[in-house]
């Protein structure tokens, strides 16, 4: 009977333990995501850029692009211009949004003039002390990934 008693013990302390912990993490992630993610507004450039395992860097020329976001509050028009463009993700101007303006997880690209978005992979790291976004996104081919990479030059 003890046995059984000791067992039952442990399992409920060690399930409460589990649940603590796995709620602290995850409101711990959140607050980091929600705190990290400020906005996109600005002029950035591109300084890392992989096709599967591949660094493109390398090979291209990145260094004369920048992606320009502006975010017009009072009429909620985002806006993205591309200068000297590179082979990217997009190769118009055109407008931009999020999956969620909080807790983004995907940007939603739409050159002028299509009638298609372009859905991407979004994360909003901080790479040696800087802020950085980086797109994540497959073309097509599922056995194709690019990843770029881009660091902000000017907060608009």
């Amino acid at each position: 009977m003890k046995k059984y008693n000791m067992r039952l013990y442990f399992l409920v302390i060690g399930l409460i333990s589990f649940t603590l912990f796995c709620t602290t993490s995850c409101k711990q992630d959140e607050t980091l995501v929600n705190e990290s993610f400020k906005t996109l507004e600005g002029s950035w450039h591109i300084s890392g850029a992989y096709r599967n395992t591949t660094d493109m860097i390398d090979i291209f020329d990145f260094s004369k692009f920048k992606l320009k976001f502006t975010d017009d509050k009072i009429s909620g028009e985002k806006k993205y211009t591309i200068e000297n463009p590179v082979p990217f993700i997009v190769s118009k101007n055109g407008s931009w949004s999020l999956d969620d303006p909080q807790y983004p997880f995907m940007i939603i690209f739409r050159e002028d003039g299509a009638t298609e978005d372009i859905k991407v992979d979004f994360r909003f790291p901080i790479i040696d002390g800087k802020r950085a976004v980086k797109f994540i996104c497959s073309p097509g081919c599922t056995k194709i990934l690019y990843e770029f990479t881009l660091e902000q030059d000017s907060i608009i």
